[in-house]
């Protein structure tokens, strides 16, 4: 699967790049950096390569969303049969910078047999098909619209924990493998797996890892819910409290108001109750 951008950069050191690709993947988001100077490809420095570079490499590949990306440099997708690029790229962190002409450059510190620059072009994480929102299948994308399940052979409480707050759940009821809850799918999987320690804040944070498996292996999580009930005389009733920004809070009304006027009634009500898995 090779996906690849026609581009114009103005030169660098003494070389100068018509085309960047990103091949030998699983999914069109991941694979091998390559650049095209003249009628010859290229691969990139791994021993120069980070996340920022990747994200960079990423946008320019037209995944304009992506917020966050994996840079590998271990050679994950192979080293290819292309020479290594005599010059690398130091990127900024900032989400603005589209294009590696844009970063700063230097000569390749690579000797000709090193580890080569891939990425995984990553912009967020969802979880989908449960019955509440806290619950489901966990799926990446790279671009807006298109979801891809992950593979989870070398999944473990450390990095449910840390996918759980990602989501912005306060914590994690236990990981599951998808097919014994939520529905099939077919189609690509995503390779990347991550090697956390358990206190990141999000998958991004953790150390990259590539796994291969088919979608009997994907994997799903039950987070704790980001509403609870608290101060009622059992689990089913109680006080509203909402999980934001790692806190939990109330949510305000004003019982001087008519009814009518308030905007937290049985509708409301509803919602969160589905949310906690009761049915009325």
């Amino acid at each position: 699967l090779v996906l690849f951008l026609a581009i114009f950069l103005p030169h660098l050191a003494s070389s100068v790049v018509q085309e960047v690709r990103i091949v030998d993947g699983g999914t069109e988001n991941e694979g091998r950096i390559e650049l095209r100077d003249g009628q010859q490809w290229y691969a990139v420095c791994g021993a120069d390569w980070s996340g920022n570079e990747a994200a960079v490499a990423c946008r320019q590949l037209g995944f304009g969303g992506v917020k966050s990306s994996v840079g590998l440099t271990s050679s994950f997708f192979g080293k290819g049969s292309f020479p290594i690029y005599s010059t690398s790229f130091t990127c900024a962190a900032s989400g603005d910078v589209l294009s590696l002409t844009n970063c700063n450059t230097f000569s390749s510190t690579c000797a000709p047999n090193s580890d080569v620059a891939g990425a995984v072009c990553l912009e967020k994480i969802r979880l989908w098909g449960g019955p509440v929102p806290h619950q489901g299948r966990l799926e990446f994308s790279s671009r807006d619209g298109i979801w891809t399940p992950v593979c989870g052979t070398k999944w473990g409480e450390e990095e449910f924990r840390v996918a759980c707050r990602h989501l912005g759940f306060p914590g994690l009821v236990t990981g599951v493998w998808a097919r014994d809850h939520f529905p099939n799918v077919t189609g690509d999987i995503v390779r990347y797996s991550p090697s956390c320690a358990g206190n990141e804040n999000t998958l991004w944070d953790c150390d990259p890892q590539l796994d291969t498996c088919t979608h009997y292996d994907d994997i799903g999580i039950l987070c704790e819910a980001s509403v609870r009930l608290a101060g009622g005389s059992s689990r089913a009733q109680g006080r509203v409290e909402i999980y934001h920004n790692g806190e939990w809070g109330t949510i305000c009304d004003s019982p001087s108001r008519p009814s009518w006027e308030r905007w937290w009634r049985d509708k409301q009500a509803r919602v969160v109750c589905q949310e906690l898995g009761y049915l009325s």
